[in-house]
């Protein structure tokens, strides 16, 4: 570069060696840091889907934790299995039922169906409801929704919204004005305003 006293040339390529230096040092850095986009095919995209979702499983569906199970075995130590107890009580009849707790066999019996029937859902399960040629039903569900009523959108019945605007209207009729009433003075009339 053409300078007098060659500074001027000096303080170019001094400019030109620090940006090939932060150039440098900024391709180095890079490969430091964790790709932030990985192409689907890529074997680090793969690697890092895994990881996510071995990192987000958590506890698998009805797993318990350590509190929940070491309740459940200290009340099992104490009392018994619930489950088990009403095995024992299902095991009889109505007739030693009744005589066992001292009341009718009919009583006895319905007592008995009620335990049997509570521990059937442990081996079967429930049946989905039908129509009466056998086919599934579905659950269907109706919603009334009436019209908003004031500032707050409260919901109202459909048929107590007619009754309800009926009101409305009649308390919201306007007055009659008076009949000689000016709404604003005179001078608003003159001509040449």
């Amino acid at each position: 570069m053409s300078g007098g006293d060659g500074t001027q040339s000096a303080i170019i390529d001094a400019a030109r060696d620090a940006a090939a230096a932060r150039d440098a040092a900024a391709g180095e850095q890079l490969q430091l840091l964790p790709p932030t986009r990985f192409e689907p095919g890529d074997e680090r995209h793969a690697h890092a889907v895994a990881a996510v979702r071995r990192d987000q499983a958590g506890r698998p569906p009805g797993a318990q934790n350590k509190a929940t199970r070491e309740i459940k075995d200290l009340c099992r130590q104490m009392f018994g299995d619930p489950m088990l107890e009403r095995f024992r009580w299902a095991m009889h009849t109505p007739e030693t039922l009744a005589a066992e707790l001292g009341c009718s066999k009919l009583e006895a019996f319905d007592r008995l169906d009620k335990i049997r029937a509570d521990l059937a859902r442990f081996f079967y399960a429930q049946m989905a409801p039908t129509d009466a040629a056998g086919n599934v039903a579905p659950a269907m569900f109706q919603m009334f929704m009436g019209g908003a009523n004031g500032p707050q959108m409260q919901a109202i019945a459909p048929w107590l919204e007619r009754a309800d605007r009926a009101k409305e209207t009649q308390q919201n009729q306007a007055l009659p004005a008076p009949p000689d009433a000016v709404s604003h003075g005179g001078l608003s009339h003159e001509e040449g305003k």
